[in-house]
């Protein structure tokens, strides 16, 4: 068999036995209803950049907007797939997703999709060690308690990203733990972080 028929056969394959790359995703919506986000192969996410292209919109800033919105419902709408079979997606077509979904909820799973493919670090975005030093005393001067909205939110997540994966998560306890990656209660979270970053 050739490669090309190799790797696409053992992919598939991969998928419906739910062994591919993917996150299981609460909606924000409905926590109940999960869904699966798997990484596009280079073909699909071009594919999103076409039917985002051909769209015909005003060259003017909301013209650019709405076209970038498309392009994150075509990426997702190829990226979500059913929990139990990664080989079908959840939805038919980008427009049938977006008349059942919520914004944040496509904001969200887009903020997840990204993270999913995301393959980046300090070394290789090439961050001197003074500004990660930098970086650690703005963290450490940072007010948790009085983190609201959008702030609190993106901390949420920052927090649910790194602790389990740091050396210092090891010190913290698995209830810590548990209580920063799961933490539904805003004050419970904010009661477990001092502004040094410890328990």
């Amino acid at each position: 068999m050739p490669i090309a028929e190799q790797v696409r056969e053992r992919r598939l394959d991969r998928m419906r036995l739910g062994q591919a790359t993917c996150d299981i995703v609460p909606l924000l919506s409905d926590p109940e209803i999960r869904v699966a986000l798997v990484p596009l192969t280079e073909a699909e996410y071009q594919r999103s950049l076409e039917m985002a292209a051909a769209m015909d919109v005003m060259t003017t800033r909301l013209g650019m907007d709405y076209q970038e919105r498309r392009q994150q419902a075509e990426i997702l709408w190829m990226a979500i797939r059913e929990p139990n079979d990664l080989s079908k997606q959840a939805w038919e077509n980008a427009d049938e997703m977006m008349t059942v979904l919520e914004t944040h909820d496509i904001n969200h799973l887009f903020d997840h999709y990204l993270e999913l493919v995301d393959a980046t670090s300090p070394a290789i975005d090439g961050v001197p060690p003074e500004e990660l030093d930098n970086l650690k005393k703005v963290l450490g001067e940072i007010p948790w308690n009085e983190l609201s909205g959008t702030q609190w939110y993106a901390a949420k997540r920052f927090l649910g990203a790194v602790m389990p994966t740091l050396p210092l998560a090891k010190s913290l306890g698995s209830s810590s733990i548990r209580s920063l990656t799961l933490m539904n209660d805003e004050e419970e979270l904010a009661q477990n972080v001092s502004p040094s970053g410890t328990s």
